[in-house]
């Protein structure tokens, strides 16, 4: 649902530096499903003469007979995504309810074999850290560029 993703902020620059003739997407919900932004971001190529293709739904943003469609497919696109999240949401709310673990936080894991939690020491070790200094008055940016200075590396990379 987002459009803070670094390949659309790759697109914008491209466009904004004359790049850029056709976006070709797989279908329009991979460009996004948030129905308001996609349409947004879909006028903003328009504004700079970007044509927006879908090559598996046969959709060009430049065809004026397109754009009930565009819209159509945008409004089912965001439908889908809120649908699924909050499918997704209850299906952790049963595990849980059973006591079924989802999710750990950095600093745990779960055994393959067991299925017991457990602690990542070396993680763990870095979580600490991060308490004690914040509750020494540094500020998560502080202790961040210091992490990152040291080679420490966010859950994440692992």
């Amino acid at each position: 649902m987002t459009f803070e993703r670094k390949g659309m902020h790759q697109i914008e620059l491209a466009v904004e530096d004359g790049k850029v003739d056709v976006l070709l997407v797989k279908d329009l919900s991979r460009l996004g499903r948030h129905r308001t932004r996609t349409a947004l971001f879909i006028d903003y190529l328009r504004k700079n003469n970007v044509k927006v293709y879908s090559v598996t739904e046969g959709i060009d943003s430049s065809n004026e007979n397109d754009d009930m469609i565009i819209g159509f497919k945008q409004l089912v696109n965001d439908f889908y995504a809120k649908d699924i999240g909050k499918k997704v949401r209850t299906g952790i709310r049963q595990k849980q309810k059973t006591g079924m673990t989802v999710n750990l936080p950095m600093g745990y894991y779960k055994d393959k074999n067991t299925g017991e939690v457990l602690v990542d020491e070396t993680a763990a070790a870095i979580v600490r850290e991060i308490f004690e200094k914040f509750f020494e008055g540094y500020g998560l940016s502080t202790i961040a560029k210091d992490f990152n200075h040291r080679g420490i590396k966010s859950p994440e990379y692992f």
